[in-house]
This record gives structure tokens, C-alpha cells and sequence, in this order.
């Protein structure tokens, strides 16, 4: 009776998968979800909310004049104020939600489980955070705002796509 075994060492293999998913579901430049991501969990919470008919919030936050910084301050500064935006809304929402960069300058947010009084109240406390931070650029301290629209809902009987239009 004979055994053959073979033992293979797979490292370098599980980093490199590591490595493809994460790019295939992060924001390269904000290390946050991706929208290709946002809308795949998003779609399970809508089915899983729907199910239990739990109340969700949608927000969508967008940087105000987002290419006057690019263009007065550089790309670099741009890419910065994008980076900074994205840490501050990761560490102010619940580990729960669902936060991504959307495209350019635009974030979205799924708040789970949330109604729509404290869904307001955690936009709020987004935008005074956000309001808050300041940028060094080689002329001045400058700060940026940000806009955020909101939808309250409950139950999914529109696509999490649907709702971000609204």
C-alpha cells in the first residue's frame, strides 16, 4: 500500500486573489467600496429589507465646486480633498451602512435599518464633519462643503438604482 502526497505552498496565490478582489470592489484612489460593490450589497440589503419591511435611507453626497479646487489648488489637492471626504464619512457612519464613491466627486450612502428623522440626523452630522476639515494648499487653509440629498424608504419595491435617481 503506497501514499503519495504533495503539499503546495498557495501564498502567493491567496495574495494575489486577495489583490483582484480588492480591486475589483474598492475605490483605488479613496480605498472605500466601489460603485459596482455599493450596488451589489445594496441590492441584498433591498431584498433583505424589503423582507422584513425595514425603513432604509439613500443618501447621495457630492462635493460643492469640486473643479474649483482641481483647478485652483491642482489635481493633487483634488485627489487629497477626496481622500480626506471619504475617512471622514467612513469614521462618522455606523459600520453597518454602506458607503462608496459613486464617481468623481459623487459618494452615496445606504443607511440600513435607519427612518428617515435620524436618517436626517446623520446627514447632518456628515455635513458639519465634513464642514469642519481643512486643506493645506501652498497659498492657503482652505476648507470645501459638501451637498447631500436624501431618500427615506421602506420595503423595495424600487431598485436601489431607481432610488438613487430620486
Amino acid at each position: 500500500l503506497f501514499f503519495i502526497s504533495q503539499i503546495q505552498d498557495i501564498t502567493e496565490r491567496k495574495k494575489l486573489e486577495h489583490e483582484l478582489f480588492k480591486q475589483a470592489t474598492e475605490d483605488a484612489l479613496t480605498g472605500v467600496t466601489n460603485r459596482r460593490q455599493f450596488f451589489q450589497l445594496g441590492d441584498r440589503e433591498f431584498y433583505r429589507a424589503g423582507r422584513y419591511d425595514e425603513p432604509m435611507v439613500l443618501l447621495m453626497i457630492d462635493i460643492d465646486h469640486f473643479k474649483a479646487i482641481n483647478d485652483n489648488f491642482g489635481h493633487a489637492k483634488g485627489d487629497e480633498v477626496l481622500q480626506v471626504m471619504a475617512t471622514t464619512c467612513k469614521k462618522t457612519l455606523r459600520e453597518s451602512d454602506i458607503f462608496a464613491r459613486l464617481g468623481g466627486e459623487e459618494f452615496g450612502a445606504l443607511l440600513i435599518n435607519t427612518a428617515a428623522e435620524e436618517g436626517q440626523q446623520i446627514a447632518e452630522r456628515l455635513r458639519a464633519s465634513l464642514e469642519s476639515l481643512t486643506i493645506n494648499t501652498s497659498k492657503r487653509v482652505t476648507r470645501f462643503t459638501v451637498s447631500i440629498g436624501a431618500v427615506a424608504f421602506s420595503g423595495n419595491k424600487q431598485s436601489l438604482e431607481q432610488r438613487l435617481k430620486q
